[in-house]
């Protein structure tokens, strides 16, 4: 959740910094707006694929670039992230 004034642009700007080279596609596939639920808020859902050119990614690994991006996206106290 982010307020309604932010750009998608933005967010996938500070997910792509987090994410680093691991990170090798976003794609916003909804933006949810909901006046009574959210008052000034919209909700923006991202795809995120993670990849590696030299080995496989464990399932630890790609939980660990998550916390990354979620933690980069909460230093922000006007973005609520939800997984």
């Amino acid at each position: 959740l982010v307020p309604k004034k932010t750009k998608a642009v933005e967010v996938q700007n500070l997910i792509k910094t987090a994410g680093g080279k691991p990170l090798a596609g976003i794609d916003l596939f909804d933006i949810y707006e909901d006046e009574e639920k959210f008052a000034a808020r919209k909700n923006l859902a991202f795809h995120l694929i993670f990849q590696s050119e030299e080995k496989t990614l464990s399932d630890k690994e790609a939980d660990k670039i998550m916390e990354k991006i979620v933690k980069q996206l909460e230093t922000n106290p006007d973005f609520k992230t939800r997984q």
